[in-house]
């Protein structure tokens, strides 16, 4: 009996797994806002740490209209990965920042002890989830959300 529960704990956390969000298409979402327009000093700095099993901060909170600067930071020692094609479509990525190819295609992706930053205005406001989805990971705690107001 007991081998058939943990079978069954396993096939859940499998397919769980499955179900995680998978990076796809990123729109551009529309408005007159062009990125050489924007004042990218003045952009507000955020920081979000990946680790076994965690991403930190859960919840980011964006203002609509005002620049960011994230620094994804993969602080565990195995590889991890933001993905979050909503939030990266309701966007507007800075062209020239290290992290804008991976960040429009809808996901981050991180080796161990590696960071990029994501320079960004939000423009659609919603409520966006974000999660690992490496096997398993979102299932034990990598996941959040991202709000645009």
């Amino acid at each position: 009996m007991r081998k058939g529960l943990a079978f069954g704990f396993v096939l859940i956390g499998i397919l769980a797994g499955c179900a995680a969000q998978q990076p796809g298409p990123v729109s551009t979402p529309t408005t007159s806002l062009q990125p050489q327009s924007v004042d990218w000093k003045a952009a507000k700095e955020v920081e979000v740490d990946l680790t076994e099993f965690h991403i930190d901060p859960a919840m980011l909170d964006f203002e609509a209209m005002h620049p960011y600067r994230i620094t994804f930071r993969n602080l565990g020692t195995l590889a991890h990965n933001f993905t979050s094609t909503g939030f990266f479509s309701a966007v507007l990525l800075r062209p020239d920042a290290p992290g804008t190819p991976s960040a429009a295609k809808g996901q981050i992706e991180l080796t161990p002890g590696v960071s990029t930053v994501v320079e960004l205005v939000p423009i659609k406001p919603g409520h966006y989830s974000f999660a690992c989805t490496h096997p398993l990971h979102e299932t034990f705690g990598m996941s959040g959300e991202a709000v645009i107001r």
